[in-house]
């Protein structure tokens, strides 16, 4: 699409639906987001499946104090389309101000935009997270991004890759950043993609870069961990001390599926794989996009 936009517009194709919204609550097909005053989420739903137990926290520390948020502009959808809903909030937090812009797209996904740095000269800022607590119940399984043949720090072991695998169902960490190495392109610690399924909904945090964030070496960008009821994934956005004298601005998602209906017959859909291994008893239709495959998926 960067090159040939011509699959960007107002127009909602189908099986998709036009956006649905009102005050700070978006319903795409299938599913309810609702923000709170500070533009963060504080439900996310599908087909009836709540998959956040609580509204996502911004918790972080300056000079060793706790920051407390306070929204001087709460957030509100400015722009409401059929292919997208747009709003914006304003936070600040002693000498840090944060612009949070969100923009839900007709397929559901959740694209924030986060703007933060001084509102004087400098910002001391020792650490950001975004806390995001979901239904353990919820969480079978999971996906995460991660490159083959790289150094990891943790374990010496260069094989570790992209992982798609049953949740360990062991309370405390589950999953870091520091398991699943990232190519030299990127912050070796960085992940961009963490995904968590049951047998019919999903939910998932996607990032394209690592642009704006301030992370370490040894330590994840990404954290999962299974505390009773909840899976607490946490997004390290901030991990070291820094003096801000101007913004800087990253980007995640967030998206909850599935994202339209499914057709008749979608578990026996596969692409690629041998069809002689598949442990179904019904007919398996030969053609798919990607996601339901004999293939590693």
């Amino acid at each position: 699409w960067m090159k040939h936009p011509r699959g960007i517009g107002p127009e909602v194709p189908a099986p998709y639906v036009a956006l649905r919204a009102n005050d700070r609550e978006v319903r795409p097909w299938g599913r309810r987001y609702a923000f709170n005053e500070l533009g963060l989420l504080e439900c996310v739903q599908s087909q009836d499946q709540r998959w956040l137990q609580a509204a996502m926290e911004l918790i972080g520390t300056a000079d060793g104090k706790p920051l407390e948020w306070k929204a001087v502009d709460p957030f509100r959808l400015t722009d409401v389309q059929p292919a997208a809903a747009r709003g914006r909030a304003e936070l600040v937090a002693g000498n840090l101000k944060i612009g949070l812009d969100a923009v839900t797209e007709y397929d559901g996904l959740v694209r924030y935009r986060l703007t933060y740095g001084p509102s004087t000269a400098e910002a001391a800022l020792d650490r950001l997270r975004l806390r995001v607590p979901l239904s353990a119940s919820l969480c079978r399984f999971y996906s995460a991004d991660g490159a083959e043949r790289h150094w990891n720090p943790r374990a010496n072991d260069p094989e570790k890759g992209y992982a798609h695998d049953l949740l360990p169902a062991t309370e405390g960490k589950v999953f870091d950043s520091l398991d699943r190495p990232q190519p030299t392109m990127l912050a070796p610690t960085f992940t961009g993609l963490f995904w968590l399924a049951d047998y019919e909904t999903c939910f998932c945090y996607a990032a394209d870069n690592d642009q704006g964030w301030l992370l370490r070496d040894d330590a994840p960008s990404v954290e999962v961990i299974r505390e009773g009821e909840t899976l607490v994934l946490w997004l390290n956005l901030v991990d070291r001390p820094a003096v801000l004298s101007q913004p800087r601005t990253l980007e995640i998602a967030f998206q909850a599926g599935p994202t339209k209906p499914l057709p008749e017959k979608w578990r026996g859909i596969q692409n690629g794989g041998d069809p002689e291994d598949a442990p179904l008893t019904f007919n398996l239709i030969p053609e798919a996009g990607s996601g339901y495959t004999l293939s590693g998926a």
